[in-house]
């Protein structure tokens, strides 16, 4: 048996975890960094954590919710980052303007004690946010072969 290193992983060992997602957009051979980097934040705070009794997944986002007081707002301001990124793969306003709309919905509803931290866990704006951009991008991406 191969002794055990970092190159070297023992056979029992389990693959790492890392997030179920393609990098790549119909027609594109791989992602602009920036819209790599919000796929891989909307998954790290909205379904990096299997919840095995529920069958669900949950996030960092909905954990940093239940601080009272700061926490929803904390996740408030990683997601405004997620929309920053976006317009810099230049979202239009309209699209930013909805991406506003589910982080305010979900802080706002998130801050009422329990009841919020349960929408939180559910809601998933950051996923919303990321499924928005990739329509987006996947369309313009379209367009442009078009033409």
């Amino acid at each position: 048996m191969a002794p055990v290193s970092p190159g070297n992983p023992p056979q029992d060992a389990p693959p790492p975890t890392e997030p179920p997602i393609d990098t790549r957009v119909p027609g594109q051979v791989e992602l602009h960094p920036d819209h790599a980097r919000v796929r891989r934040l909307a998954w790290l705070l909205d379904q990096s954590i299997p919840v095995p009794v529920l069958g669900r997944r949950i996030g960092l986002d909905g954990l940093i919710g239940l601080v009272p007081g700061i926490g929803d707002l904390a996740g408030g301001a990683i997601s405004a980052y997620l929309i920053w990124l976006a317009h810099r793969l230049g979202a239009p306003l309209w699209l930013k303007l909805r991406m506003v709309g589910f982080v305010a919905v979900e802080t706002v509803l998130g801050a009422i004690p329990l009841l919020g931290d349960l929408f939180d866990f559910g809601f998933k704006a950051n996923t919303r946010i990321a499924r928005l951009l990739d329509e987006h991008l996947s369309r313009q991406a379209s367009d442009q072969r078009r033409t």
